[in-house]
């Protein structure tokens, strides 16, 4: 969340090093079959293969309380919203990607005005 203010305030340099330390953090805490991405800029996409939606519901707060409580290099904690997803019949890429987008979007807003439950959704 509000990572801008990380480059901001540390230098790009230390943003990528909190870039790079997230996804390892995120890389260390999912299944062998998940797949996880950078998807743009601070975002990253984790595919949860044989995953129901309430199971990646829980695997997404598990992972937003592992990167509040984690101390950063350079930064100390952070924060970090998740937008959760399935895919359904019906869907093409571009509405189930739209729909996770918005549930970002939707956790960020959350995040903003400070309520810490349901980020995710």
């Amino acid at each position: 969340d509000h990572f801008k203010r990380v480059n901001d305030g540390y230098g790009h340099l230390s943003g990528d090093d909190v870039l790079i330390e997230f996804a390892a953090l995120l890389s260390s805490s999912i299944r062998k079959i998940d797949v996880l991405g950078h998807w743009s800029g601070e975002e990253f996409m984790i595919i949860c293969p044989e995953t129901a939606k309430d199971n990646a519901v829980i695997l997404a707060e598990k992972l937003r309380q592992l990167v509040a409580t984690h101390e950063f290099k350079h930064v100390g904690t952070c924060t970090a919203s998740f937008g959760v997803s399935e895919l359904t019949a019906g869907d093409t890429i571009v509405t189930m990607l739209s729909r996770v987008d918005h549930a970002l979007y939707a956790a960020k807003e959350r995040a903003v005005i400070g309520l810490k439950s349901n980020r995710w959704c």
